[in-house]
């Protein structure tokens, strides 16, 4: 199943892709429309589709992790996700607690 794991997420980022091209496109015409608004919505979006494949393959290989007495053994793209997961939420909540403490 891991094995796989590469080509599953390049699926997944297709997906992503198809519906963000099919969001660009105005429900009153008869097919898509590529002009300027086209490429400026869907053009981010498929160059961080390119990088994020670019780094899913780069970084598909396994990696043992080890904490106290447990041990794991995952593909190295998602201990750096999980950590990048992680950190938005340490920031959210701190900011979240800012928030509070100041009455907003």
């Amino acid at each position: 199943m891991l094995s796989d794991w590469p080509s599953n997420v390049s699926r997944v980022a297709l997906r992503v892709l198809i519906i963000v091209l099919m969001n660009a496109t105005p429900p009153d015409s008869a097919g898509p429309r590529f002009d300027a608004a086209f490429w400026r919505r869907a053009g981010p979006a498929i160059a961080a589709l390119v990088l994020f494949i670019v780094f899913v393959v780069q970084n598909a290989e396994s990696v043992k992790i080890r904490f106290l007495w447990w041990s794991i053994t995952t593909p190295r793209i998602i201990v750096l996700l999980g950590a990048a997961v992680i950190g938005v939420l340490t920031w959210e909540l701190v900011r979240a607690l800012i928030r509070r403490r100041e009455g907003r």
